[in-house]
């Protein structure tokens, strides 16, 4: 990350403190929510993790990461980098972290509290309290990091309410989110995107058998009440993603990249439609401008029955067909207000049913070759 994303996380967005300034012992503290969002699919528990993260600067990131924010500072502290104070669950110098939880489900989620208080049950007992000291930040090498990280569990109350489709439930369906004004063309202007925007797609993934043990021993070994002493500082970096290999994605088609971006640019189309448009402003404002591009389809169409062509290049030739992303907008947000704009499947499921069948059409003409295996 840039030096200017760190003063705007430091002194505009007050993330963090750079305690220690003017002396050699300089220092980063932030404090943080973790969220393991839990819900049962098919019979099996998964935890939402964002598995891939499109910057506001061009940056693709993938990893797997749960819905986190980090607690706004509300006060300046002085440079002592010793004040036990920096490091408590109860400090304060930042936002509550029960303030801040209900931030990052509305900021990465779009989830707002009426829909977290009838949908999300917390599991108190749940609740993890730990301080990560020293440790050099992956964002800013050399610079010495301190995290404080509130880690808090819910669970989905009902997978199968109509008002959990909007977070790819009850199947466990891929989707995106946006951060801030966050879309595509702005990159490519002169300004840029402001810091801080960037784009979601969101997984569920089987929780692992390491992390269900982990969570029940420290259900057991925590208080009923929420932490309130010091907890015990620990040098190993934060786990965003070290059981990657040992997780497994919900068999579906996952949301490509291409199809985020256009699903991004979709709904930065709807927010500046004029709902008076005739017959139908959705779709007018969703495929204006937009071509279908016959170079990839006549590419798929020679090459369909290659046996190089594998089914990820057919999958990759697909998004010639701006129409596909349309299945993306089974409900679309205005104002946060869901409206429906197709069929009354679950979200995603129109989608995933008309790509079956374009994957049909690729295995029936390679029928001679290796299409009886698909």
């Amino acid at each position: 990350k840039s030096v200017d994303h760190l003063f705007w996380e430091t002194f505009e967005q007050r993330g963090c403190i750079i305690a220690g300034l003017g002396t050699s012992r300089l220092k980063r503290v932030t404090h943080l929510v973790k969220i393991n969002l839990l819900a049962e699919i098919f019979g099996v528990t998964h935890v939402l993790q964002s598995r891939l993260q499109f910057q506001y600067d061009g940056q693709i990131i993938e990893r797997l990461q749960v819905p986190l924010r980090k607690l706004l500072w509300s006060r300046d502290v002085n440079d002592d980098i010793e004040n036990p104070e920096l490091q408590s669950p109860t400090s304060s110098f930042t936002e509550s972290w029960r303030t801040g939880v209900v931030k990052a489900l509305h900021d990465r989620l779009g989830l707002c509290l009426q829909w977290q208080k009838t949908h999300l049950e917390e599991d108190v007992h749940a609740y993890h309290f730990k301080v990560e000291d020293n440790v050099e930040s992956d964002g800013y090498p050399g610079l010495s990091t301190m995290y404080c990280i509130h880690q808090i569990l819910f669970n989905v109350v009902d997978v199968e309410s109509a008002g959990v489709q909007c977070i790819g439930l009850p199947q466990g369906q891929e989707f995106a989110t946006a951060e801030g004004e966050f879309n595509f063309t702005g990159q490519l202007e002169e300004s840029g995107l402001p810091i801080g925007t960037q784009l979601n797609i969101w997984t569920w993934h089987r929780e692992s058998k390491s992390n269900e043990s982990q969570r029940n021993t420290l259900r057991f070994a925590q208080p009923k009440s929420d932490a309130s002493t010091m907890a015990k500082t620990v040098t190993t970096p934060v786990p965003d993603a070290a059981e990657i290999q040992s997780q497994h994605l919900i068999k579906r088609v996952p949301l490509s990249a291409l199809s985020a971006k256009a699903l991004a640019a979709l709904q930065s189309k709807l927010g500046l439609s004029q709902l008076e448009k005739l017959p139908n402003a959705i779709l007018l404002a969703s495929m204006e401008r937009e071509r279908t591009n016959w170079t990839m389809v006549k590419r798929m169409a020679s090459r369909i029955a290659d046996p190089k062509y594998t089914l990820k290049n057919f999958w990759e030739d697909l998004q010639a067909f701006p129409e596909l992303h349309l299945y993306l907008l089974d409900k679309t947000t205005e104002s946060n207000n869901a409206s429906k704009s197709s069929s009354g499947r679950t979200i995603g499921d129109e989608h995933q049913r008309t790509v079956g069948a374009f994957f049909a059409i690729y295995w029936l003409m390679r029928i001679g070759s290796d299409g009886k295996d698909g």
